[in-house]
């Protein structure tokens, strides 16, 4: 009896050294993960690069809202960081608890340069972006730059024409911020210009409504 209590006792002593070592363990590694991540969104380049070297650290690890160095680096807008991430060949797609990926976040934040950079390197852009009217990636572009439009469109124009939760199509959206260069790709690329929206508004009602003159212009000719 008790050279058995004497056992259990040390198992205990044991397991309980294994698991503060393990708890250690994870608070370093979740350590290092945050100072990634912050070096990546702030640009700090000496800090990153040494990161970097620490082979312990993995570039795929995401904090407590799922954010990824990727993520961080798409984030400040930090391209650099962005391209040496992709050469340790982190994973794309990726989603924090919002939803989004990289691209997603480099979107959302207008942060174009990563969002081309991320859409170069292969990126999915058929997803729909976080928030309340589910937006896809072309009507996050579409509002507000026109190179991105054409980079979205050029790798899956079946995006063109899909709505979100309102019923809104990529060229209303670029309308109704006034964003006429995509108006004018969109169009080339043969938007729906008679489709309407949940209150049912077309591109060219929500032009005029907005006081877009230039996109009524336009609209008007494809009637």
């Amino acid at each position: 009896m008790k050279i058995y209590l004497k056992v259990l006792s040390i198992l205990a002593l044991l397991s309980s050294t294994c698991l503060a070592k393990t708890s250690m363990e994870k608070n370093t590694s979740a350590a290092k993960v945050k100072a990634v991540l912050e070096a990546a969104e702030t640009g700090d380049a000496t800090k990153f690069n040494a990161l970097l070297k620490d082979k312990t650290i993995d570039l795929n690890a995401q904090d407590e809202t799922g954010m990824t160095p990727l993520m961080s680096a798409a984030l400040g807008g930090n391209v650099d960081m962005i391209k040496k991430l992709l050469a340790k060949k982190v994973k794309l797609e990726i989603k924090n608890q919002a939803g989004d990926t990289a691209l997603a976040v480099a979107l959302t934040n207008d942060q174009l340069d990563s969002a081309k950079t991320l859409i170069n390197a292969g990126a999915n852009v058929d997803l729909i972006v976080a928030g309340d009217n589910q937006d896809t990636l072309l009507m996050r572009a579409a509002s507000n730059n026109a190179d991105i439009t054409g980079l979205i469109l050029k790798k899956n124009k079946s995006l063109l024409n899909k709505t979100n939760k309102l019923g809104e199509t990529a060229l209303m959206q670029s309308v109704r911020f006034g964003n006429n260069d995509s108006v004018k790709m969109l169009l080339k690329a043969g938007a729906d210009t008679q489709a309407k929206n949940k209150e049912g508004l077309s591109a060219l009602d929500i032009a005029k409504k907005s006081g877009n003159e230039e996109a009524v212009k336009l609209l008007s000719t494809k009637k």
